[in-house]
């Protein structure tokens, strides 16, 4: 279970810690039905759940997990979660995982085709967000890397944005530098600002006695809003001036 844990970890990040068995192997299939004795218990609010199947096979000699899972549908409550797929698959020396959603729902208010791509590296992954790829005027596209250190024996991970920003179909910028980190708790932040023209959306946080403060320039809200699928924006106007939390 210690040499599981860690090729969990690596699958978003690298760490310095070394597996402590490396002979570990499994493969599991496995399927997940709806048992209407227990869902009346512990899930009250299900109205529906389709048998979902999948299979894993762990290696922790090579710090491989393959992960598939086909999850066609389900509703509980006021959300609604169509076909939902995990596959990985390898490209040379690479193992690539992608993450699938039709369609994820609350109520009436709809987010399309959402993708979630990881590459593992040596430092530790890149991972593309998609959401509505498929249209041009409205689609969504967040590239980064994410990698982890260890720190005076603490775990620090640090997202970094790469230049694929699309917001609500635009092209956006992230700054030079643009980094997140998360140590103890802690969130902290370096050049986490994007742009695009005379547009601005930051956060910021530089110590751990600061506060979070988000900064806006020109801001329109339609380019956040445009995630959920409707005719007009969920959101509508445009923000100037700084949130402090």
């Amino acid at each position: 279970l210690d040499s599981f844990g860690m090729v969990i970890t690596e699958i978003l990040s690298r760490s310095n810690e070394e597996l402590i068995d490396t002979s570990a192997v499994w493969i599991a299939d496995f399927e997940i039905f709806e048992t209407s004795s227990l869902s009346e218990v512990f899930l009250p609010d299900l109205k529906r759940f389709e048998p979902a199947k999948g299979s894993a096979r762990f290696s922790s000699g090579k710090r491989e997990l393959f992960l598939d899972v086909d999850l066609p549908y389900v509703e509980y409550g006021e959300f609604r979660l169509d076909s939902l797929t995990i596959n990985t698959t390898r490209s040379g020396n690479e193992l690539l995982r992608n993450l699938h959603i039709v369609d994820l729902a609350y109520d009436t208010l709809t987010v399309p085709n959402i993708d979630v791509d990881f590459n593992r590296t040596e430092m530790g992954s890149e991972i593309l967000l998609s959401i509505n790829e498929y249209d041009s005027e409205s689609n969504y596209r967040l590239g980064f890397d994410f990698r982890a250190d260890t720190i005076s024996g603490a775990i620090t991970r640090t997202m970094s944005i790469k230049d694929q920003i699309v917001l609500n179909g635009e092209n956006w910028k992230g700054k030079e530098g643009f980094e997140i980190t998360f140590t103890d708790g802690q969130v902290l932040t370096k050049n986490a600002q994007i742009s695009k023209d005379q547009k601005t959306l930051g956060i910021s946080k530089s110590d751990s006695e600061s506060p979070i403060i988000i900064a806006a320039e020109g801001f329109e809200l339609a380019s956040i809003s445009g995630i959920i699928d409707t005719e007009v924006p969920v959101l509508d106007g445009i923000i100037d001036g700084n949130l402090e939390l």
